[in-house]
Order: C-alpha cells, then sequence, then structure tokens
C-alpha cells in the first residue's frame, strides 16, 4: 500500500531534477529505493516504522550534514513537512539521552568553508527592490592551504551578475563583501570568478559559491526594509513576502499576490501575503508554485496558569488544581486525540476551523509526573496535500500534594 507514496515522491524528486547529473538521474529510475530515502530523510513516522534501515539513515544523514546547503535544506524542510507544535516537546526531547541526537550533532561539524552567497532584497521605494548579493570572507579557503592564500591574495575577481570591473587580489580576506546586482545570477555558474584559473579553488567555486537552484526564489520582508532569502521554500501563516521568479507562473487565485519591481534584468518579483489561518485548498495552491506552508498548533495552559510552565512542554500543578489547557490551530485539523499517561485511553476532541480555539480541562491528577499527548489528525485535502503523518506533541505535568509545600489545601465544595 506504501508504494503510491514512495512513487509519488519520486516523480516529485524527477520533476525537480532536470539539471542533475546522469548518475542521479538513474539512481531516480529505482522509485522505491528513492522514494523510501526521501521519506526516510524528512523524518516522516516513528522509528520502528522508518522506511529505512536506520544504522543506513543515520550514514546517510551524518554524510549529508557535512555539506551546509544540504544541512540547511532538510532541517528546514524537515520543519515544513511536519506539523509544528509550538508550546509542547516532543517524543524524543523527553529522552535528551537518546543516541542518535549525540550522533547527529557530532556529525554536524563544518568540513568545508563557508562561502555561500547570501542574496538579498532592500526597499528601493513602495513598489520597488534592489537586489544585493553578499560575499562571505574567503579567509577560511586561504587558511587551508599557502598556495591558495597566495592565490586569493594576488588573483583579481569580480562579481559578473553586478559588474563586469575587475576587483584587486585580496578583496575577498577583508570580510563580507555587498554588490548590489545588475542581473539576476546564474544558477549553472560561481556567483565569483577570478581572472586566473586555480583547479582547487574552482572545484570549491562550483560547489559553493552559487545562489540557490531556480527558477524561483522566496524573500521573507523583515520590518527594517529588506527581505532575506528562505532557502526551503517555506512560508510562516501571517507573513509577507517577496516572490522572485525568472519566468512568469501561473498564480492560483486562492493566494494573495500583488505585482512589484525588482531592479535588475533577468527576474521579475511578486508580493505574497499569507494569512493568519491557512485552509486547505490555500495549502495546495502553495504547493503548486512548489512552496510549502509552516503548520502550527499552540498549546497553553488556559486559565488558572500552571507554576513553572516554560512554554515548551513543561509546568507544575497542584493535586487541588484541575489542569486546563488550550489549543489553536493555523491550518485545517480534523480532530484531537488527547491522551494522559500510557494507561488511559486516547479521548477524540472535534477541532472547529482554523483560528477556533479547543479547551480540554483535565482531572484532579495525583501526585508523580504525568505526559499529556495531543495527535493532530488532518483534514482529508490538507493530508494529500502533504502527505505526512499525524503530528503529536507532549506536555508535561509535575504535581505536587499542597501539604508538602506549606499551601492549604483547598477546600472541596458541598455541592
Amino acid at each position: 500500500m506504501a508504494r503510491p507514496v514512495y512513487t509519488g515522491r519520486t516523480s516529485e524528486l524527477a520533476n525537480s531534477a532536470w539539471d542533475a547529473s546522469s548518475r542521479f538521474c538513474e539512481f531516480l529510475q529505482q522509485q522505491e529505493l528513492a522514494g523510501r530515502i526521501a521519506l526516510a530523510l524528512l523524518d516522516q513516522g516513528s522509528a520502528e516504522q522508518s522506511p529505512i534501515y536506520p544504522p543506513t539513515l543515520d550514514r546517510l544523514v551524518s554524510d549529508l550534514e557535512r555539506v551546509r546547503r544540504a544541512r540547511e535544506w532538510l532541517r528546514e524542510t524537515r520543519s515544513a513537512v511536519a506539523d509544528r507544535f509550538k508550546g509542547t516537546a516532543s517524543r524524543r526531547s523527553l529522552s535528551p539521552s537518546d543516541p542518535e541526537l549525540q550522533h547527529r550533532d557530532a556529525g554536524s561539524k563544518e568540513s568545508v568553508p563557508d562561502i555561500r552567497p547570501v542574496l538579498l532584497l532592500q526597499r528601493s521605494s513602495q513598489t520597488s527592490w534592489s537586489p544585493i548579493v553578499i560575499i562571505p570572507s574567503f579567509t577560511a579557503i586561504a587558511e587551508l592551504d599557502r598556495q591558495l592564500s597566495t592565490f586569493v591574495k594576488t588573483a583579481r575577481c569580480r562579481i559578473a551578475a553586478a559588474s563586469d570591473t575587475w576587483l584587486p587580489g585580496g578583496w575577498l580576506l577583508s570580510g563580507p563583501q555587498r554588490r548590489v546586482l545588475k542581473n539576476w545570477p546564474a544558477t549553472n555558474a560561481p556567483v565569483v570568478a577570478f581572472e586566473r584559473s586555480h583547479s582547487v579553488l574552482q572545484n570549491l567555486l562550483d560547489n559553493e559559491c552559487r545562489i540557490s537552484a531556480g527558477p524561483q526564489w522566496l524573500f521573507r520582508i523583515n520590518t527594517d526594509g529588506t527581505a532575506r532569502e528562505v532557502a526551503a521554500r517555506i512560508v510562516r501563516p501571517g507573513q509577507n513576502y517577496v516572490l522572485v521568479t525568472q519566468d512568469s507562473p501561473i498564480i492560483p487565485e486562492q493566494l494573495q499576490t500583488k505585482a512589484c519591481t525588482i531592479n535588475c534584468e533577468g527576474a521579475t518579483a511578486s508580493i505574497l501575503t499569507v494569512p493568519e489561518t491557512l485552509s486547505a485548498h490555500q495549502l495546495q495552491a502553495f504547493e503548486q508554485i512548489g512552496l510549502r506552508a509552516r503548520r502550527t498548533i499552540r498549546i497553553w495552559p488556559a486559565g488558572l496558569c500552571g507554576r513553572s510552565w516554560d512554554g515548551e512542554g513543561h509546568s507544575a500543578w497542584l493535586t487541588t488544581e484541575t489542569p486546563c489547557f488550550g489549543i489553536a490551530h493555523d491550518y485545517p485539523v480534523d480532530e484531537y486525540l488527547i491522551g494522559l499517561d500510557p494507561s488511559m485511553d486516547a479521548l477524540s476532541v472535534r477541532a472547529g476551523p482554523p483560528g477556533q480555539l479547543v479547551f480540554i480541562e483535565l482531572p484532579a491528577l495525583p501526585p508523580g509526573r504525568h505526559v499529556l499527548s495531543v495527535k493532530a489528525r488532518r483534514a482529508s485535502l490538507a493530508a494529500t496535500v502533504s502527505r505526512a503523518v499525524d503530528a503529536e506533541g507532549f506536555v508535561t505535568l509535575d504535581v505536587r500534594d499542597p501539604r508538602g509545600l506549606g499551601f492549604p489545601a483547598r477546600p472541596h465544595s458541598q455541592d
């Protein structure tokens, strides 16, 4: 039954890999294998149900995380394809000594100098933007080898999309450099070009000094009049973005966009406004243009606030209190499955439309640590769009007897 999901994921990969190597294209022909790896890398499903052998997955992740672009893409995309619970802990965080986490932290060290250019838009008027490229310092490259150091200090370079002027040797060693772009950079060539050739440096430039693949780029608008690139093309409810494209995409009518100007050749731009709550049809419309919306479920103590609430899933209560929690979602959810400790059967609570609050009240609890689990089941169309498993968040409740803390017991009602 899972094969169509693998096939669907592989088709999406193949459609996006039109400029990939022949070896990668041949690999994508093994649809089930490629689909299993894609689903496992996105961390969909529990370890017991992983579509790929866990030790093999650990090795793949460790290798990918050594490359800056792959590590950033994995981290950002995982956060998009899975529903995000705000105010809760994950199952994995309940066991901080998890050896898998230690392994991944150890494998995330830098191994390649960071020379990836950063794209930035600067507002030049109410309806126009100027693109800027920021080139990181090449000091880390110069420190790799004496020959490389001499080359970077003496060889002239230029930013082809900004100007044809050759810049003096050592220009890239004096800190990050900013240049206004006259043309949109090509995705198949490095942003920086040197007057002389150096095989080792050229290999680094070809792999690490390019902008992200097109044909569209997403920039989140900040309050300071700039817009920074979102490499994973993830949008958040309530935010505004600039969508830059090299073609003329058909924007679905469900999305709120308006035209704007980008002051360079080879690209067009529009302002994209993401509403506070998203319908299933809007989620589908974002995916039609290659974007993903981050979905958030927020949980917090309602009414009498829990003691020691840290906003990340931990609270403390007394045995005389009845904990109450509020739940808010910004995308379609059918129902919540509420569980309390392993011994309690999950209770189904119907969810309202996006933006409508849901409140749950627990009974008075005996002393000790209790774990409240909240699992969201999506509306059918939203689940079809994202093809992700049900999300789950956890809240720990440390319950104590008030008499041991010097508090008088709360009298019970005689009614």
